[in-house]
């Protein structure tokens, strides 16, 4: 029995040394090639980005620039955002509409002062940007100080109230077509606070140059200026209409 476990044991290490040794040359190296790639395989090292000098150039002259006076400047002012109903403004409008509209939210919203100050700024874009950008260094200490500087800038563009004799001063301008006249007098009027509709009425009829407009105006006088819009509309959609059955008429040349 001895020797029976004994050839048995041998015949099973002779079985194992087989086996070991075919799958030795089939994969010879795969312990040595997989140590090799993980000692080999690079670390990734991140290294802080460095600012070239013209980027830190840049920084300097802004910060040079800057109208807004250091305790402006560097106030950490929590993440906000401007309420929807608050436009961006380019120097085109009413000033005054601006800051009202600006001031109300910032009310509403319970900004701190140099909120104010940058949540104003933010508005600003196109022609009203520049301006703000060419300010003086640090010659804006407040809020005050930065409405007073946008409300000198801008005052030739507030509204302003005109006399209603000023009506029968609105003349068709040579080469003006009657429907932009049309136009251009709507918008003066809205200026002209306190002037009657018949005074609106005759200064329309004045200031048109289109003669049978004109005698059309005098066969029946509009109550309304609403009368007068849409007598005027209607007689120049005529006019289209009766162009283009004249011109179908033509001839073929």
């Amino acid at each position: 029995m001895q020797k029976e476990k004994e050839q048995q044991d041998k015949l099973n290490a002779v079985k194992a040394r087989l086996l070991y040794g075919e799958e030795s040359e089939r994969n010879p190296r795969n312990h040595e090639e997989s140590h090799y790639s993980e000692s080999k395989t690079p670390t990734a090292r991140t290294e802080p980005r460095r600012k070239h000098g013209s980027d830190l150039s840049q920084l300097r002259t802004c910060e040079e620039r800057n109208p807004f006076t250091p305790r402006i400047r560097h106030f950490d002012f929590p993440r906000t955002r401007m309420p929807s109903h608050v436009k961006t403004y380019d120097g085109s409008g009413d000033p005054e509409d601006h800051l009202k509209l600006f001031q109300s939210a910032a009310k509403t919203e319970r900004w701190v002062m140099p909120t104010w100050c940058q949540m104003f700024n933010s508005t600003l874009t196109g022609n009203a940007r520049v301006w703000f950008d060419k300010l003086p260094k640090e010659s804006i200490d407040s809020y005050e100080d930065l409405r007073a500087a946008f409300r000198e800038n801008y005052l030739q563009q507030t509204k302003h109230i005109k006399d209603p004799v000023e009506i029968h001063h609105i003349k068709q301008r040579d080469g003006e077509s009657t429907e932009d006249f049309m136009e251009r007098y709507k918008a003066e009027v809205l200026d002209m606070e306190g002037a009657p509709e018949c005074m609106k009425i005759s200064g329309f009829m004045h200031g048109i140059t289109h003669p049978e407009l004109i005698k059309r105006s005098y066969e029946k006088i509009p109550r309304s200026m609403d009368e007068v819009y849409r007598v005027t509309t209607s007689f120049l959609q005529g006019e289209v209409a009766a162009f283009s059955h004249s011109w179908k008429k033509a001839p073929t040349p």
